[in-house]
């Protein structure tokens, strides 16, 4: 009787212990299944519904908490697509193996039309902010107008960057041509003797392109901040207090 007893207890310690597991795993988060109806859309006949379709992608994927997981979001995309603009889509850069998924997006968005490819409300204004900039050039003694173009620039800017609608080089030399000619030599020069300004991000560029945008305009305020005060900071103000 005891051996049964004990028998029976190793029997039931068992068993809990190859249901414990079990009982305490969590659901599995995943992306919209191709066959569910409730996934993001493409309409091939709209290329314009792109942007559209992979903010919804990167919303799902966030969703299910699979940031980071390239391959299984990519795959996920792509059975969204009808087959033809999947197979084309998928012999892009990051869309197959290794994946990638923002990669990808930016391939994809690189070969659509461009008129589909950005919000044309963005492009217009950093045209508009661009053209009077260069109708009356920013000098870096003027920080106020500087901060104003600087801010507008990036605000318009940086989304085309991010969804590869416009090169980083395009971007700064339209950032560069806002600027006086004196201001630009300047910033050309502490960039050939100095560098990039401490804590700017820094990546692989080649000759054509050796700054990313943020660096450009990182540098390019410390400059304006500079000349707002002079190299020993506000001497002249102090000394305007103590007469």
């Amino acid at each position: 009787m005891a051996r049964g007893a004990s028998g029976g207890a190793q029997g039931s310690r068992a068993g809990s212990e190859v249901e414990g597991p079990t009982a305490s795993r969590r659901p599995v988060k995943s992306m919209p299944a191709a066959y569910s109806g409730k996934h993001p859309n493409y309409d091939s006949k709209d290329p314009s519904t792109a942007t559209r379709f992979f903010d919804g992608v990167a919303l799902a994927a966030e969703t299910a908490g699979l940031k980071g997981h390239d391959k299984e979001i990519v795959k996920n995309a792509l059975s969204y697509l009808d087959s033809q603009t999947a197979r084309k889509w998928g012999l892009l850069k990051g869309g197959h193996d290794p994946y990638d998924f923002e990669l990808w997006r930016k391939s994809v968005m690189q070969i659509l039309p461009k008129s589909s490819r950005y919000d044309l409300g963005s492009m217009a204004r950093l045209e508009d902010i661009c053209r009077d900039a260069k109708k009356r050039p920013i000098g870096r003694d003027e920080k106020a107008a500087y901060y104003k173009f600087a801010l507008g620039f990036k605000a318009e800017g940086d989304p085309l960057l991010e969804s590869g609608i416009i090169a980083n080089r395009d971007l700064v030399v339209k950032f560069l041509g806002g600027l006086k000619p004196s201001f630009r030599d300047a910033l050309n020069e502490h960039f050939s003797w100095q560098g990039p300004p401490e804590g700017a991000e820094e990546a692989p560029r080649d000759e054509e392109d050796p700054y990313t945008l943020n660096v450009v305009i990182s540098m390019a305020t410390a400059m304006v901040d500079i000349a707002a005060v002079g190299p020993f900071g506000a001497v002249a103000s102090a000394e305007e207090d103590v007469a």
